[in-house]
């Protein structure tokens, strides 16, 4: 996958990372998804004991089916610490180390991790998506601040999330049992089609399936270094 704004990709102090989300803000577009999602793509990474090494996979399913179409994973070394706010800047190498070797960009990222669901709106998801140019949707298992209802206790029921006024993602309760998760645009997608795709992507796990596999690869990844 071709990286569109490699120079966003890294920081060396917290100074020029918050200098860079503010870039990656200002070159977040939301917009309805383009056509209808065929191939969706999970991220994540797992860390070594020491916190040396990451541990990155991307798994694409078809949506459809959520078959998985491809597994790509790969190790990198850390390079930025872990910094409340600026998440995405020891990720990001990470990460973009497996996205780099997939055949094919998909039709949507999902990254767990947050969109503009985010004090300066550029959590990891709007960061990735601004990186790849591609739709990006941030799933996380917290919320960055920011008022909510809890939803109700029924499959796919979910409530608005607001930042300053401003609505910037939903708390998403995948099945009654489960407690919600918390999905925000990233880039070139909006709300309402997150809405529309999000109980299309569970199959009972509290993540989306894509996120799920991709937590379980990065793990094995991890274990068999």
């Amino acid at each position: 996958m071709k990286i569109t704004h490699p120079e966003l990709a890294m920081a060396r102090s917290v100074d020029e990372a918050t200098a860079v989300q503010e870039t990656v803000r200002e070159l977040t577009r939301l917009a309805p998804l383009s056509r209808h999602p065929h191939r969706v793509v999970g991220v994540d990474a797992a860390y070594a004991p020491d916190g040396v090494l990451g541990f990155a996979a991307a798994v694409a399913l078809n949506v459809e089916t959520l078959i998985r179409i491809e597994v790509q994973t790969a190790a990198t070394a850390c390079t930025f610490p872990y910094v409340p706010g600026l998440f995405a800047f020891r990720e990001l190498p990470i990460l973009l180390g497996a996205l780099r070797k997939l055949t094919e960009a998909p039709d949507v990222l999902l990254v767990e991790g947050h969109g503009i669901a985010h004090p300066r709106r550029a959590g990891l998801a709007t960061h990735l998506g601004v990186l790849l140019d591609v739709p990006a949707v941030g799933c996380a298992k917290t919320p960055l601040g920011g008022r909510w209802r809890e939803p109700e206790r029924r499959t796919a029921a979910w409530t608005e999330v607001e930042m300053d006024g401003e609505t910037v993602g939903i708390a998403f309760r995948p099945r009654p049992e489960n407690a919600p998760v918390f999905l925000s645009p990233g880039h070139r997608v909006n709300l309402a089609s997150i809405v529309e795709i999000a109980p299309r992507l569970f199959h009972g796990h509290r993540l989306p399936e894509p996120l799920h596999l991709a937590h379980e690869a990065a793990e094995k990844a991890r274990r068999h270094h």
